[in-house]
């Protein structure tokens, strides 16, 4: 058996899969992608298709990322659905990310016919000259379009991306962006600040991003304006409608399994966390394919426990922590929590972090960092 058969045979409740491919590259995308090309991809779905049969078990949860999965061909669309939707557990959560201008009718049918019942769609703003900055190339139109396509075809489980912190956006666009969402009545909404990521376009624009106060103001602007509309805040940039909660997101800030599969993927199956090439090249030709491997310690997976689970806004049961490492966390971190006591919020059987503060979650937990216990 070899390496990647080895990750995939251990049984993982949950199914990452990367679609690397892209009409274009936005300015400030650094993941790993490629722009279309229709051979290409024919290529990678029979990779992605040769690793997904070394998983034989059922998952809960599927997500196609990117890159944009919804540029592929309506032809391997089908080919690569219809070998995920046979891996899905019964009422099981199949998410895809999406371009709006991608959402055609024929391809949002394909999507419901193969149990895709989550889609995402990027739409960053509705300010037509930041989407210009960004590279981006859809218009309002189309993700109205878009969204109205999905519900045709029964898919309601919508959620709308969005960026803020670019330095060229004022209140009116930021408002516009909340107000829009609304609008659009879509279960779940992600609001990003803009991170400028060494080697994009934006990365060379001086001064593209506002200050760290300038961004936090906004946070708290965003945070007030969809809690006082009843959309719950349940993650630091995650926003949902009762009940529809991502639940594949919650895989990894629970510390849950899941498989990664495709180029520049990761997966994590309790024992080991790994990561596939991100060379295409070497995905294609089969060699190379695990790049890293690391045998996860208890160390780590604490302070990842920590770090994941502090992101959401209902924190950590103490009784959970207690029982995955077999120790108090108010004793181990006594200290450390003395120096926190202006952001953490701390009762009987909970830990989070105080809403006000959970935009300095890096500093909250490079305290932690310092524990001896």
């Amino acid at each position: 058996m070899n390496e990647l058969a080895y990750m995939y045979s251990m049984d993982c409740d949950h199914l990452y899969v990367h679609i690397p491919f892209c009409h274009y590259v936005c300015s400030y995308c650094d993941f790993a992608k490629y722009v279309c090309n229709e051979k290409m991809q024919t290529l990678y779905i029979d990779r992605l298709i040769q690793d997904l049969s070394l998983i034989k078990n059922k998952v809960s949860t599927i997500f196609v990322g990117g890159g944009t999965p919804s540029c592929l061909s309506i032809k391997n669309t089908i080919r690569l659905l219809s070998v995920l939707s046979r891996k899905l557990k019964p009422n099981g959560e199949f998410s895809i990310e999406t371009n709006s201008e991608d959402l055609s009718l024929a391809k949002c049918n394909i999507f419901s016919l193969y149990k895709v019942n989550r889609v995402s769609i990027g739409v960053q703003s509705t300010s037509t000259s930041l989407l210009n900055k960004m590279g981006r190339k859809h218009s309002l139109e189309d993700v109205v379009k878009g969204i109205t396509n999905l519900k045709k075809c029964g898919i309601v489980n919508i959620n709308l991306d969005f960026i803020y912190g670019m330095k060229d956006e004022n209140d009116s666009i930021l408002i516009n962006n909340l107000l829009f969402s609304l609008h659009q009545d879509v279960k779940h909404l992600s609001f990003y600040s803009l991170q400028i990521e060494k080697g994009t376009k934006l990365y060379f624009q001086k001064g593209a991003v506002k200050t760290d106060d300038e961004l936090s103001d906004e946070y708290e602007y965003i945070v007030k304006f969809l809690t006082e509309k009843g959309i719950e805040h349940y993650e630091v940039s995650n926003f949902a409608k009762a009940g529809y909660i991502c639940k594949h997101n919650l895989t990894y800030w629970k510390d849950d399994t899941y498989y990664g599969v495709g180029l520049s993927s990761s997966g994590y199956n309790s024992i080991y966390r790994y990561k596939i090439t991100p060379r295409l090249k070497d995905y294609l030709n089969r060699t190379n394919l695990i790049v890293e491997k690391e045998e996860v310690g208890l160390n780590d997976r604490e302070f990842e426990y920590l770090m994941l689970n502090l992101r959401l806004v209902d924190g950590f049961l103490l009784s959970d922590f207690k029982k995955k490492f077999k120790k108090d966390f108010l004793s181990c971190y006594a200290k450390e929590i003395s120096n926190l006591t202006d952001f953490l919020d701390i009762d009987y059987s909970r830990v989070r972090v105080k809403h006000n503060k959970i935009y300095v979650l890096d500093e909250i937990l490079l305290e932690l960092l310092k524990y001896s216990c």
